[in-house]
């Protein structure tokens, strides 16, 4: 049966096991959460990151189909403001070539920003990772720090108490020679 002092111990160490298990578990339930929201967002730039036109005109699709709703809106005002002739003609092949331009700058610009907020995403996952690893290892290595100190702490009263049970028995090994040394008178 262990002394009060080890069951005490083995105790804080079960409760210092439970709660790293515990923040290992928040950990992954954070993870899991944070993946869950920014995944869309991760998915957009490592569509845009990867400099394929078919994947990045994919991705994009959603912001293009905004840049093409505008200019259909656009192309019926002008149609119903302006009268026919050169002047029309004129905005509405502007229009067309300012959806092209704009298109192809949110295109470029999903592109260069894809690899770069992706890198990012990244460092600060593995940040994080990194975090509740130390932390999970700085609880369990001080509940090993505790536990050494108490086992030689019992180490050393076991010790003094055979040391003593030594001193004894010694004792009384020389106490029984006495007898059998006593010089005969």
């Amino acid at each position: 049966m262990p002394t009060p002092a080890v069951q005490t111990q083995k105790d804080i160490t079960s409760q210092a096991q439970g709660a790293a298990g515990g923040a290992a578990a928040q950990s992954a339930e954070d993870k899991a959460r944070s993946n869950a929201l920014i995944k869309p967002y991760t998915d957009f730039n490592t569509a845009a990151g990867s400099m394929d036109p078919g994947a990045v005109t994919t991705a994009a699709a959603p912001f293009i189909e905004n840049i093409g709703k505008g200019v259909t809106a656009t192309r019926e005002q002008i149609m119903n403001t302006m009268p026919p002739g050169a002047g029309r003609d004129a905005a509405l092949a502007r229009l067309e070539e300012s959806k092209g331009s704009q298109t192809a700058g949110f295109l470029n610009q999903a592109a260069m920003q894809g690899l770069q907020q992706n890198a990012q995403i990244g460092a600060g996952f593995g940040s994080s990772a990194l975090q509740y690893l130390g932390a999970d290892i700085s609880g369990l290595n001080t509940a090993s720090s505790s536990n050494q100190a108490v086992l030689q702490a019992e180490e050393a009263k076991w010790s003094s108490i055979m040391s003593l049970m030594g001193q004894v028995a010694g004792a009384g090994g020389m106490l029984g020679m006495g007898a059998f040394m006593k010089p005969k008178v």
